[in-house]
């Protein structure tokens, strides 16, 4: 049995430091890949993503302070994090299919994690199969 403890995903994106002026158009094609059908876009102090049928949000970080785990993984190379945390305690399997909801509307280079633990996972790779036909 598996007693790792699921806290979330961490996406991510956007090779290089993000540069001030470069937020409000980054922001703008962030806005135009979820705000549309059952996705929210929120930019106040905070920008914001909902998925509203799962009732999960997301948050999008800009400029993140990079911990030590994640220089070891060369994430420090991103310039933006796509970051959910899960609060429930069972089913967490809905709010993990939903990273690769985001991963697959995000254009940009990326990687994504779960969080178990307090340790960041690498999440596979999804392949898509194709018949010969």
């Amino acid at each position: 049995m598996d007693w790792t403890v699921y806290h979330g995903w961490r996406i991510y994106t956007h090779v290089g430091k993000v540069k001030y002026n470069e937020i409000p158009d980054l922001k703008r094609k962030i806005k135009s890949w979820f705000d549309q059908k059952e996705w929210a876009y929120e930019d106040n102090h905070k920008t914001l993503i909902y998925h509203e049928n799962s009732g999960s949000q997301i948050e999008v970080i800009f400029e993140e302070e990079t911990t030590e785990q994640e220089k070891s993984m060369g994430l420090n190379r991103y310039g933006i994090v796509f970051k959910s945390d899960f609060f429930g305690l069972r089913n967490d399997y809905p709010h993990q299919q939903l990273c690769y909801e985001v991963l697959h509307k995000i254009t940009w280079q990326k990687q994504a994690y779960h969080l178990r633990d307090d340790k960041l996972i690498r999440v596979p790779k999804r392949r898509i199969l194709r018949r010969k036909g």
